[in-house]
């Protein structure tokens, strides 16, 4: 038994550090096939390749997967990499956390990132293997805040923002670098779009067990190191508590609707089981629909420069411009996670727990289904976020 509970609290520590959404190749496909829908109705210009002021070449349009850009990582012309869209999805919030670190950064391993991208079933190995690695994505990890509910709303929503003022920047002094950057503040923004596919991050507020671990930090900083030890664990057991939860919510999943299509209903996932054909297509939508119109206000802005400011506080206060947002689930029913009180052998659920959230090996299907759940009513019921979305996409300038 004492040992059972050892192995439970262990990996609620360790859990506290792992929830994630979606794979980091899936995050790459959504966001490759949204670029490929976009680019090639760019505007004319913008389908040559993108130079910045001294003819150095930093956006390949058409090279990438499907037709979509190739992007340059980096402001050093040297050291630096060749990626999708996609890949710099799946490469921010999880492995970089600001546009900054990653195209400012001498240091980045970039082959090990775009490995990592391409990896399909992703394995915690990835960072154990690497330190300098391991070290960044524990840090953002222990504070992903922007990955989850209404936060990451709030995310795409100002990384999307972000990019449309840059975009306007390039317009009227031609510099393309500037765009450039737009890419990248747009991939940014569009890892948190499509972390709000996945229903662990759709149904948690991850916000609340960050406000205990910096409570926690407070504790150790001021009591003696015995009572912030206490706060610590409490700190952890709480945040990997709601990852345990979270991966439930993604392996069992919730059937789930949007607002651009409220008739229409389909089931939806998290991390590994991105493959469902709906959820699949409205992730690519929303990328696809994001990417649009920052192509598209570039052809405004570059059209009529004297009017550019004016525009782009238009654009930036229009919920037409977020209309990615349109796309994401905020309506749900028979929302199903781990039903923690209703174990009765506590052995047997430690051993199935660990396995299905990959702290030891086995077989994960076979290990969650064996955990207890609990399912939400089949009524329908919305997301905590939901009004919050609806807000931005109803405004107007």
């Amino acid at each position: 038994m004492r040992r059972a509970i050892a192995g439970l609290c262990g990996a609620l520590v360790f859990a506290s550090t792992s929830a994630s959404a979606f794979d980091p190749h899936e995050h790459k496909n959504a966001g490759d096939e949204g670029a490929a829908r976009a680019f090639p109705k760019a505007p004319e210009k913008l389908r040559s390749p993108w130079r910045n002021k001294a003819g150095r070449n930093l956006v390949r349009p058409g090279a990438g997967p499907g037709g979509g850009p190739l992007i340059w990582t980096s402001t050093d012309a040297k050291n630096g990499a060749w990626v999708s869209f996609g890949a710099l999805c799946a490469i921010y919030g999880d492995l970089r956390k600001t546009v900054n670190d990653l195209t400012d950064a001498p240091d980045s391993n970039w082959k090990r990132l775009v490995e990592i991208t391409e990896k399909k079933g992703k394995s915690i190995d990835d960072f154990f293997n690497d330190e300098p690695e391991q070290k960044r994505f524990f840090e953002l990890a222990a504070v992903n805040k922007t990955h989850f509910h209404r936060v990451a709303v709030e995310t795409y929503r100002d990384a999307h923002r972000a990019a449309l003022a840059l975009v306007a920047d390039a317009a009227q002094d031609g510099d393309l670098e500037k765009l450039w950057r737009a890419l990248h503040s747009e991939a940014l923004g569009c890892h948190s779009l499509t972390d709000l596919f996945a229903v662990g991050h759709m149904m948690i507020d991850r916000e609340s067990a960050v406000k205990l671990s910096t409570f926690q930090a407070g504790v150790n900083s001021i009591l003696d190191a015995a009572i912030g030890k206490v706060a610590g664990a409490a700190g952890k057991a709480w945040s990997g508590g709601q990852g345990f939860t979270h991966n439930g919510y993604n392996f069992w999943g919730a059937t789930v609707k949007n607002t651009a299509a409220p008739g229409a209903e389909w089931k939806a996932f998290g991390d590994a089981k991105y493959g469902q054909a709906m959820q699949v297509e409205y992730m690519k939508r929303a990328v696809h629909e994001s990417i649009k119109t920052l192509l598209n206000a570039y052809g405004e802005f570059a059209a009529a420069p004297s009017r550019t400011a004016n525009a782009l506080k238009r654009l930036q206060n229009d919920g037409r411009s977020y209309v990615a947002l349109s796309y994401v689930p905020v309506q749900f029913r028979s929302a199903c996670t781990v039903d923690w009180p209703s174990f009765t052998n506590i052995d047997t659920f430690v051993t199935n727990a660990l396995v299905a959230n990959g702290f030891v090996s086995g077989d994960k299907e076979k290990a969650w289904k064996r955990l207890p759940k609990v399912c939400s009513p089949k009524s329908w019921k919305s997301v905590g976020h939901r009004n919050f979305v609806r807000g931005i996409l109803n405004a107007r300038p």
